[in-house]
């Protein structure tokens, strides 16, 4: 699978980044995407990753990682 990252982060939330063979759609979350957590307050910081609007992935993961291990 080769994925284009700039291509992928042109993709609005909430619109399919990649339709697997079987025609299930991965969908962009940007709720869900990493977060660089370096210059955030600890309130900031809480909100972003709490349960609701959580971050889900480290720091560094690029979007095409992610599809990749969605897919």
């Amino acid at each position: 699978m080769e994925l284009d990252e700039g291509l992928l982060r042109a993709v609005p939330d909430g619109c399919v980044l990649y339709t697997l063979p079987n025609g299930i759609k991965i969908v962009r979350r940007k709720k869900h995407e990493p977060i660089d957590a370096a210059n955030l307050s600890r309130q900031d910081l809480e909100r972003l990753t709490g349960k609701e609007n959580g971050a889900k992935f480290l720091p560094g993961t690029t979007l095409a990682r992610i599809v990749e291990m969605t897919a």
